[in-house]
């Protein structure tokens, strides 16, 4: 691999559009700024989601006085909520695109976050909670739109990047959560009380930003908006010399095998695409007609959503994902090549059932002697693993 693909402008697929390297270093290009707001959104999302964690074992649970088994519920319904919203976000994804979705997720996110303070009691924290783990759904989002910027050569590459480091979220919280409740304290002279709320400031403004950043300064997909996809793919494939009909919803037919453009469709193209065509990896017509025929999302009717969830490599993937949370860099560099015109509805299903082996373990500690005996908890989640896994 040459070192000039971290920044220079990414050759490209002719019919999607797709980026085949990850220009890192290059904020001005469209696929840098898709990849970078893909796990820079996350992770802030993640960050604002266990925002409670780090202070909840000791600080908020003297302040709120609740018990280990308190605690422990408001974990579980935290991870319900991200759950379900997850089942939501991936059919979402498909319709509407996915930065919409993602965007709209954290700006949503901003309103329990910024009301968190206000939290009294249990029954407070779990209604917060509940409604913060709004936040942990971005990760659908996160993988689906980074599926949609990079070709199938660098797109596991991208999607284990996009959420490995969004994933750092979850540890960069509980490094910058003290630190800040630890300045209100002895530098500002607050109370535990009040510091703990006041930390919540800081990912709010976080959550705020990012969100509109990424709705005002990113693209729904390389070919421009979401409610176009199939248009561009017809066009793109037309104007190099292969003759489809795109119809979503419905499928790419090469109608007429072996046709070619003419002369003047070639050279008004490349008037057109000028630019971007110089950078065009080489595809036979064949492949050109197979890459729009599985990269074409279209839009889900549940019945076809329900074939999709059911199917052996999607229940794959849920199961290896919802025992493995750290496996989910290979788990997702695999499924943009599941069901590819369902990307959405495969993502969201699998991060599903991600937190779905989430709850299962939150509940096992949650009962292990009304929550004290963490060495039993993680002794049957690991007879658990090795009997899935298996």
């Amino acid at each position: 691999m040459q070192l000039s693909v971290l920044w220079r402008a990414p050759e490209v697929n002719p019919v999607n559009r797709k980026a085949r390297s990850i220009p890192v270093l290059n904020i001005f290009n469209v696929y840098a700024r898709a990849f970078h707001f893909s796990w820079l959104g996350f992770m802030i999302a993640f960050w604002a989601w266990y925002t409670f964690p780090p202070l909840l074992t000791v600080t908020i649970k003297k302040d709120l006085k609740l018990t280990n088994a308190q605690v422990a519920n408001s974990n579980i319904v935290s991870l319900v909520a991200t759950l379900f919203m997850r089942l939501i976000a991936g059919p979402a994804c498909d319709r509407f695109g996915s930065r919409i979705v993602f965007g709209s997720l954290l700006l949503v996110g901003t309103l329990p976050v910024g009301l968190a303070p206000l939290v009294t009691n249990a029954t407070g924290l779990y209604i917060s909670r509940f409604f913060i783990g709004i936040l942990g759904a971005t990760f659908v989002p996160c993988q689906v739109w980074c599926t949609g910027f990079f070709d199938k050569n660098v797109v596991g590459t991208a999607n284990a990047l996009a959420g490995g480091w969004g994933n750092a979220g979850g540890g960069i919280t509980y490094l910058i959560a003290p630190v800040v409740y630890d300045s209100f304290v002895h530098a500002r002279g607050y109370s535990p009380g009040q510091a703990w709320r006041l930390t919540f400031i800081v990912p709010v403004i976080c959550l705020l930003v990012c969100g509109l950043g990424l709705l005002l300064l990113c693209e729904d997909t390389p070919t421009g908006k979401w409610a176009d996809r199939h248009l561009h793919a017809q066009e793109n494939l037309q104007s190099h010399g292969v003759k489809a009909v795109v119809d979503v919803p419905g499928g790419i037919t090469d109608r007429t095998a072996g046709s070619m453009a003419s002369d003047e469709e070639k050279s008004s193209t490349h008037g057109k695409n000028g630019v971007i065509a110089g950078n065009e990896a080489p595809l036979s017509r064949t492949e050109m007609v197979e890459t729009a025929q599985g990269d074409t999302v279209v839009n889900p009717t549940f019945k076809d959503a329900m074939k999709v969830v059911f199917s052996p490599q999607t229940v794959f993937h849920v199961a290896t994902y919802g025992c493995s949370f750290g496996g989910n860099g290979a788990n997702f560099g695999l499924i943009p090549h599941v069901h590819g015109h369902a990307n959405g509805i495969v993502s969201g299903v699998t991060g599903a059932g991600g937190n779905f082996g989430g709850i299962i373990f939150a509940i096992i500690f949650r009962f292990m002697d009304n929550g004290n005996n963490y060495a039993k908890g993680f002794w049957i989640i690991g007879c658990i693993h090795i009997a899935v896994n298996l």
